[in-house]
């Protein structure tokens, strides 16, 4: 009784404080109006946003079929940011990004930014509601207070300060497991098409779709990609979109593309190799990470195996960094079947307790990870994503078609 007692106390003291984190986080909100925290540091290279709004700005001046060309990216920053100056890498974003962001190109930036945080934040949260009651059964209360832990966590700020779009990522990440899970193939296939506004991740999602030869889905994600290509090749030309993947790589291989900073195995690796060694390795590791997932995976326990998808992507994709660890709250979702310390403390199986309270505890312990000296950022969140791809593996691998634990087959 008095254990019990502890553990509502160590509980209800972790939501105060994940409440308190949240609310001083809300707080700098209005420094989004203003524009702060996307023009910071313009001489070392503009924030994730600027590129965004770029995007548009290109759109709107009739330059679509010069978009990735850099001088072109160069002279619109200078013009859009004057008299700020910057030497900003090359807009990699994929080419129906361009079009997606005109409406937020006609605003001023500050404002601009902020209606598309709010919009990606309120997409995610929805996505992740809608799942938790869906497929975890989650009471509303249960739900409200894993979206206190989600908003509170860095991933999200960090997505939030400099605009990425793994926000929205996050969003149709979520759609597309609840989609996959429910067998609706069309809507899952619109959602696969959808998260390929971060392509390195969407790929690994695609894979249980193949070996489960979900036909109909793959064939309803390829025609809504064709669909987002052809509207692009509008704008951008289609010479823009036959030549993207090979500017893609171009780009990775050859740009300044901060891979040192990546959360991914790419990032650990490039602490010790050239870039151009370390990306041929990491598409090895997406070679082999493809293989396992297709001999992985299996109907039974589908929900836990899509989270390991996802957490592996974080793990060996050529591309990804601690923004991005967003989507382990879709992983979380998947599996969590209690925001109870307690109750997930006294998981039988040592396997899903591990995991479990690392996705409880994430939020708070994402707050020190920036605090890390650059080398052990990249290295403590690397581990920690391969903790939970050990335990899941191991949970899985040993389910029984009984266990208690387990949310079993969907």
């Amino acid at each position: 009784m008095q254990t019990q007692k502890a553990y509502r106390l160590i509980s209800f003291a972790y939501i105060v404080l994940l409440a308190g984190i949240l609310i001083s986080l809300l707080l700098k909100v209005p420094k989004l109006i203003l524009g702060e925290p996307i023009l910071q540091n313009a001489e070392n290279g503009l924030s994730d946003y600027c590129k965004f709004y770029l995007c548009g700005k290109i759109v709107l001046s009739g330059l679509g079929q010069h978009a990735y060309d850099a001088q072109t990216q160069l002279a619109m920053a200078s013009k859009v940011f004057f008299p700020l100056q910057t030497n900003m890498p090359w807009i990699q974003y994929v080419p129906f990004i361009y079009l997606a962001m005109v409406p937020f190109a006609l605003l001023p930036i500050g404002l601009s930014h902020l209606v598309w945080s709010f919009l990606s934040f309120a997409f995610a949260i929805l996505a992740l509601t809608v799942l938790l009651r869906r497929i975890a059964n989650f009471t509303y209360k249960q739900i409200a207070l894993f979206l206190v832990g989600f908003a509170a966590s860095m991933p999200v700020w960090f997505a939030i300060y400099t605009g990425q779009s793994n926000l929205w990522l996050t969003g149709f990440v979520a759609f597309y497991c609840l989609f996959f899970l429910k067998g609706k193939d069309l809507a899952g296939g619109i959602a696969l098409a959808l998260t390929s506004v971060k392509p390195q991740f969407s790929i690994f999602l695609a894979v249980p779709a193949l070996a489960e030869k979900r036909w109909w889905l793959l064939l309803t994600a390829f025609i809504t990609e064709c669909v987002l290509m052809s509207a692009s090749a509008f704008v951008l030309g289609w010479q823009n979109i036959f030549d993207y993947p090979r500017f893609l790589l171009s780009t990775e291989a050859h740009q300044d593309v901060a891979s040192n900073l990546m959360i991914t195995a790419r990032g650990i690796l490039s602490q010790l190799a050239p870039q151009s060694i370390t990306l041929f390795a990491s598409f090895i590791l997406l070679f082999v990470a493809f293989l396992f997932i297709y001999i992985f995976w299996k109907e039974k326990a589908a929900n836990w195996r899509l989270a390991i998808v996802i957490v592996l992507s974080l793990l060996v994709s050529p591309h990804g960094f601690f923004y991005d660890c967003t989507l382990l709250a879709v992983a979380a979702a998947l599996t969590l079947p209690s925001v109870s310390i307690l109750e997930c403390y006294l998981l039988k199986s040592p396997s899903m307790r591990v995991w479990s309270l690392v996705m409880i505890f994430y939020p708070l312990i994402s707050i020190f990870i920036p605090a890390l000296p650059q080398g052990l950022q990249q290295m403590s969140v690397f581990l920690i994503n391969l903790l939970l791809i050990i335990c899941g593996c191991l949970y899985v691998t040993g389910l029984k078609s009984e266990s208690s634990d387990s949310k079993g087959k969907l």
